[in-house]
């Protein structure tokens, strides 16, 4: 089975495992010489003096623990195969013991003699194999290489190869014949250090342009040769060669000697200057020069085909770049166009050949509509270079409009007589539309600053209003005429607060903060306000067992709104808008709802209706068929009612209307039930519901006087602040006068002073049992403090609120504190 014995090294600290498995192998038909080590130490020092076979190795060692054990002795076992022998039967460490390097992993426990010796002639097998792969993969990158080195030493042209640092890794002979020396001469250089000083700069460059879309580059330079101080031209072509990781691993440049083309073309530029003068002073010599014309003649067409090719690489180049460009003579004749000016002005080169360049577009101001002179014939005419920026509108002669910047310089000949002008054009239309919705959202941004600003001193005017009339109720009885009149113009204050709800939600966006809601009293205040003023009647349908449903408010204003205002814009005659709710139960099998209960709004309209191509689309964002719309109201309503867990349907067909149906999650109870309040509402009632010490803070003088002679009239005591720091000197002298306020309501900002917040914060320090009621027109302030809660408040209550709000509230406060 094995030639020879074979000398196993065991590293294992226990000598009841190093005798047993020393008495397995005698038991097998295996001729072995086992040498063992108890430690890390003694292997290394064994493994660097002698030679072996195979390595049994325990990785539970006195000074090497785990899969560390294993790799530190890789570290001195080169190619000795090692089989793992561990007590633990892990088969993680197993699979990263194969992973680092190992043969074989075997747990101690299952191990018998032919197991192991198994395990030894396969790490034997695998070993040799392994080997074998590693020396057929040598000898066949060896030959690649050889090859390679073959196929390039035989080339004429210099080849060169540099990493990307410029360092030079390979040249061939043509290269070191060329440049006088041997490859170790150049190895190492930098590559621009064979070109002159001037050059070197453009070449870092030219190497620098390239990139995944751009692989290839040529330069071409004047080069001193060092042998013979002739001068010569070199043309090189540069391609970049990526790595893995899509960066520039290494340069390949391949360079051509083009100095008797060079020559050819200034010998050719030479024999046309002095031709004419040839022929007219020299008719005797009239057969010696047609000798002499024929050989001028092949030298020149021998220049003319480099030209050529010249040429073409000019118009593969022109064909590739994302720019339009227009080349036209001194008339303004067009002579070159290449494919992306082809696109623009909607015209061939074939057909834009000679054509006047007015003839193919016309040019205006965007700004100010006023058509621009052809920017070629200024060029030409002043012989300067004419820049005309991104607000220019181009109108091909198919019609063709876009936004381009336009920069057209005049072309010289060698005598710096302008012999034409090209022009280069960038289409600049996306970036014309990104700064229009950029324009859009700075006056939103304005706007929303506005409707903040109104929104907040129109709470506030609101909230004393309200106030005085809560006032004026509790003095009169409920059976007067003057109660019933000052009832309905607090229920029409109220509407009023849904307007600065829109207007805040419009400001500042909202999250969401559903509370219990009464879905037909929403739908019907928020529809009469949309449809008022407008050629729109409104028919309700709504049950009278409509249960209510946990909203967000504005959120559903916000959405309601919109289904209403497409309506209204769907039926520009006038129609009816029909609005139907009712209770429904989902079984989650033809509406994709979860099982069970829910409020259905449907709102219908004979209006013009919707194409069906247009069905699946008209909740995605940013799709409108409005000439004025941005095509972001269905997409929000959508949002909103998927992030309330319901659904939004449609249905409509071109001229018979369309009908929106949302579903909402119903909660427990009906809608009337929210209407039951606790407030003292009789004249026997307006009287003291309890005693307690109230401070007020508001930066609003209207707000804390209405708001203390309410809590006045029912028996509170109250002291106002103005802000928060006057509001910490009262709560403080009344804490240490031992006559402390049972609650604090205040505003959460004052502009220029201590807001809510902080006030709230500077007293708990001292006082950490004080309860406050937060009040605030603003919904975003919540967010603004994320939990009111965390922040120390107690309650929180929106402005403008009813006194029953405002009463039960401190009820709830201070009572919870004296039942606790």
């Amino acid at each position: 089975m094995f030639e020879g014995p074979v000398k196993i090294l065991l590293v294992e600290d226990n000598p009841g495992d190093v005798m047993l498995l020393r008495e397995m192998l005698k038991r097998e038909d295996i001729n072995f010489e086992m040498f063992s080590c108890a430690a890390l130490k003694e292997a290394a020092e064994s493994l660097s003096t002698c030679n072996y076979d195979i390595i049994l190795l325990d990785l539970l060692l006195p000074d090497s623990t785990g899969i560390d054990t294993l790799i530190s002795v890789k570290k001195y076992s080169g190619e000795i195969p090692i089989i793992v022998l561990t007590g633990t039967n892990d088969y993680h460490t197993g699979a990263r013991a194969i992973s680092e390097g190992a043969q074989d992993y075997l747990v101690k426990e299952g191990v018998d003699g032919k197991v192991l010796i198994r395990s030894i002639r396969y790490a034997f097998e695998r070993q040799r194999l392994l080997m074998e792969l590693e020396r057929e993969r040598r000898k066949e990158l060896r030959i690649s290489e050889e090859r390679y080195r073959a196929i390039v030493e035989g080339q004429t042209e210099l080849i060169c190869r540099f990493g990307a640092d410029g360092g030079i890794t390979f040249v061939n002979g043509a290269y070191c014949r060329y440049f006088n020396g041997d490859s170790e001469k150049f190895t190492g250089k930098k590559f621009e250090s064979q070109a002159p000083a001037e050059c070197r700069e453009p070449i870092r460059c030219r190497l620098a342009s390239l990139g995944k879309d751009n692989r290839i580059a040529a330069f071409e330079h004047l080069i001193m040769n060092s042998a013979t101080g002739e001068k010569r031209w070199l043309e090189w072509t540069f391609l970049a060669v990526f790595g893995e990781n899509s960066l520039i691993e290494e340069y390949q440049a391949v360079g051509l000697d083009v100095t008797e083309r060079k020559r050819a073309e200034e010998e050719l530029q030479a024999i046309n200057d002095n031709l004419e003068t040839i022929i007219r002073d020299r008719t005797f010599e009239l057969a010696n020069a047609n000798y002499k014309l024929e050989k001028e003649i092949v030298q020149r067409k021998n220049a003319e085909e480099s030209l050529a090719s010249e040429k073409e690489r000019l118009a593969v180049t022109l064909r590739s770049i994302g720019e339009g460009v227009i080349a036209v003579d001194n008339l303004g004749k067009i002579t070159l166009i290449n494919s992306m000016a082809e696109s623009i002005v909607g015209l061939t080169s074939e057909i834009a050949a000679g054509m006047d360049l007015d003839e193919a577009f016309r040019l205006f101001n965007s700004s100010t509509g006023s058509r621009i002179e052809n920017p070629a014939s200024v060029s030409i005419k002043n012989g300067e270079i004419v820049v005309f920026g991104h607000h220019t509108k181009i109108i091909s002669n198919t019609g063709h409009e876009i936004f381009a910047s336009i920069t057209c310089a005049p072309i010289r000949d060698r005598g710096e007589k302008i012999i034409g002008a090209i022009l280069a054009f960038r289409d600049m239309s996306e970036q014309k539309k990104i700064e229009e919705e950029l324009l859009k959202i700075s006056k939103l941004e304005s706007l929303s600053l506005l409707a903040s600003g109104i929104a907040h001193d129109f709470n506030n005017f609101l909230t004393g209003i309200v106030g005085n009339i809560s006032l004026a109720k509790m003095l009169a009885s409920p059976e007067d005429e003057i109660h019933k009149i000052l009832t309905s113009a607090e229920d029409i204050s109220f509407q009023a607060k849904g307007l600065t709800v829109q207007l805040l939600t419009f400001a500042k966006g909202s999250t969401a903060n559903k509370k219990l809601a009464d879905i037909g009293e929403l739908l019907k205040n928020s529809i009469s306000f949309m449809a008022r003023g407008s050629n729109v009647k409104c028919e309700f349908d709504i049950s009278d067992k409509l249960a209510s449903a946990e909203i967000d408010v504005s959120q559903i204003n916000q959405v309601v709104s919109n289904l209403v205002i497409n309506s209204i814009q769907a039926m520009p005659g006038g129609g009816t808008i029909k609005v139907v709710a009712k209770n429904v139960s989902i079984d989650g099998e033809k509406l994709p709802l979860t099982k069970g209960r829910y409020v259905r709004v449907t709102f219908s309209d004979n209006g013009s209706g919707i194409e069906e191509k247009n069905l699946a689309k008209i909740f995605d964002p940013y799709f409108t068929t409005k000439a004025r719309g941005n095509g972001l109201g269905l997409s929000s309503v959508y949002s909103i009612i998927k992030s309330h867990g319901g659904l939004i349907t449609v249905d409509s067909k071109p001229g018979t209307g369309a009908t929106f149906a949302i579903y909402l999650p119903a909660a427990d109870g009906t809608a009337a039930e929210l209407k039951t309040e606790a407030r003292p509402s009789t004249a026997k009632e307006k009287k003291a519901v309890m005693n307690g010490k109230i401070l007020i803070m508001d930066d609003e003088e209207l707000i804390r006087n209405i708001t203390s002679q309410l809590l006045n009239h029912l028996g509170f005591e109250t002291m106002t602040a103005a802000d928060g720091a006057e509001a910490l000197e009262i709560y403080k002298a009344a804490l240490d006068s031992g006559a402390p306020f049972d609650a604090v309501i205040t505003d959460l900002t004052v502009p220029g002073g201590m807001g809510g917040v902080e006030m709230l914060q500077n007293i708990i320090r001292f006082d950490p049992e004080v309860k406050t009621i937060a009040a605030s027109g603003y919904f975003s302030d919540q967010s603004k403090i994320e939990d009111f809660e965390k922040a120390g408040f107690k309650e929180y209550i929106t402005k403008p609120f009813k006194i029953n709000e405002l009463v039960r509230t401190l009820q709830k406060l201070i009572n919870k504190d004296n039942q606790g």
